[in-house]
């Protein structure tokens, strides 16, 4: 049984996660936002658990301000070099411990949703076998 998610330490994950390809939620979720575009300004989406920032490179590089939320103390130093050079926002806190969420066009984790999948299988974690529940939401602010 793996340990508990506050527990463990992430750092050789996070590393390895460096020259993954961007997950298909993302695109998708940058794809809606782009039939949703605004023209005041650049869209916002926030990113919650978003390790070494693939994804948030990803939705920057697309035009978005990113805010990046992640508890483990291995990304600060990568997320900082993003920032440095993208339009990327980072806070260093636990989930758990988050009151608040920047105001965002794309946060997809809830609000109005215009994509939910689920899934449940078998398969492996960085640390070996695990079962897999997940939840893949794109949602919108209505």
């Amino acid at each position: 049984m793996q340990r508990r998610s506050s527990n463990r330490d992430f750092s050789a994950y996070n590393v390895a996660q460096q020259a993954r390809p961007v997950r298909p939620l993302a695109r998708r979720a940058a794809e809606l936002a782009a039939e949703c575009s605004r023209t005041d300004g650049p869209a916002t989406a926030v990113e919650l658990g978003c390790g070494i920032g693939v994804e948030a490179r990803f939705l920057a590089e697309s035009g978005f301000t990113v805010h990046t939320v992640d508890r483990d103390a291995s990304v600060e130093r990568p997320m900082a070099a993003l920032s440095a050079q993208l339009p990327i926002h980072h806070t260093s806190v636990d989930l758990a411990q988050l009151r608040e969420l920047p105001p965002a066009d794309l946060l997809p984790y809830g609000l109005e949703i215009l994509e939910l999948t689920e899934e449940e299988r078998d398969g492996h974690s960085f640390e070996g076998p695990k079962h897999w529940h997940t939840f893949r939401v794109i949602a919108r602010r209505p």
